[in-house]
């Protein structure tokens, strides 16, 4: 009777992979992948048709704001600074004077 017994419980100790668990550690691995190609500068084809429907649209307030920050990331002062006039322009230009 013991014999049955020991039998019966190591089956119990033998894991079962259950799906969710697969299925979720999949999910999140595919998802730091994409979170580290992503912060490599990997960007998801666009497709053309896409593309070209963008390019006809006007610019507006959003794409000024958009181009001053990417002007400031990317380090491009010249850009940054043509998006200003006025006051604006010459306190940046100040500024820009007494940090050289």
């Amino acid at each position: 009777m013991n014999r049955v017994i020991d039998i019966k419980e190591k089956s119990h100790d033998r894991r079962v992979i259950d799906t969710k668990v697969v299925f979720t550690v999949s999910f999140v691995l595919g998802l730091l992948v994409l979170v580290i190609l992503r912060t490599n500068g990997w960007r998801i084809p666009v497709p053309v048709w896409t593309a070209t429907s963008t390019a006809s649209a006007r610019a507006g307030p959003e794409d000024a704001i958009y181009g001053i920050l990417d002007a400031a990331r990317a380090g491009d002062t010249k850009t940054y600074l043509d998006a200003f006039s006025g006051p604006m322009r010459d306190q940046l230009l100040q500024v820009i004077k007494e940090n050289a």
